[in-house]
């Protein structure tokens, strides 16, 4: 687990290197709909719902902060492998 991070860093280098910078356009593309369709889930459906029990969506997200934070720090967008 320790050295995950340095292989992890292996093949970007290696993918940049041989296919160009231009391979990280879907990765960045994929970040960017991965975190606004996060961001658009608690906001309109976690907050109708809370809504609806007349709950405050920032004490309830201030609660469970740590578990948003495991579910960020574990996830990762992944993507095949090009041709």
């Amino acid at each position: 687990m320790y050295l995950a991070p340095i292989g992890a860093f292996g093949g970007m280098a290696f993918t940049i290197g041989e296919i160009g910078i231009r391979t990280l356009i879907p990765l960045g593309k994929l970040m960017l709909t991965m975190y606004s369709t996060m961001i658009l889930f608690i906001v309109v459906v976690l907050g109708l719902i809370l809504r609806y029990y007349r709950l405050s969506i920032f004490s309830y997200l201030k609660n469970i902060r740590q578990e948003i934070l495991i579910v960020l720090g574990t996830s990762s967008p992944r993507r095949p492998c090009p041709p």
